[in-house]
């Protein structure tokens, strides 16, 4: 197999264009994520390898999951705790149960797409803003749930 140039198809040389991904996910542990209307890069070929939209995109994902405040998780505190996303409280008595959230993202260029993130919930008694708890244990699992949800789509970085 030849080395395929950027924007080329690494199974057949043929030009990579835009497509999205009408549905994946997975699970790691506890947590599972489920991606809808994913956007990537392809050839027409059905089972050859497909790349993120964009040199960026993998680096956006993360922000908007867990820096950013995009997404409804729990932030983690710089000296431990996490802090509520939605009103910044420190998050005093966590009753964690299971549960999902979900949000839909809009990167510039690309189509809307939504993640679906299930696995220990918080309520925030402050503001009651129910949010994955993603401690770093947690947001690690998420972290594998991505991975493998991407392997699983033949989708490479």
């Amino acid at each position: 197999m030849k080395r395929a140039r950027r924007g080329e198809c690494v199974a057949c040389g043929e030009k990579l264009s835009p497509q999205t991904i009408p549905e994946c996910g997975s699970y790691f542990q506890e947590v599972s994520i489920t991606f809808v209307g994913l956007p990537c890069l392809g050839c027409t070929t059905p089972g050859h390898p497909r790349r993120f939209a964009n040199m960026e995109f993998g680096e956006r994902l993360i922000d908007a999951i867990f820096e950013t405040g995009e997404f409804p998780a729990g932030k983690q505190r710089p000296l431990g705790g996490l802090s509520c996303r939605n009103c910044g409280a420190l998050m005093k008595t966590p009753r964690r149960q299971g549960g999902s959230v979900s949000q839909e993202f809009s990167f510039p260029g690309l189509p809307t797409f939504s993640v679906t993130v299930s696995g220990p919930m918080i309520r925030c008694s402050d503001c009651g803003m129910e949010q994955i708890f993603a401690d770093r244990e947690t947001g690690h699992r998420i972290g594998e749930a991505m991975t493998n949800a991407f392997r699983q789509a033949n989708l490479n970085p």
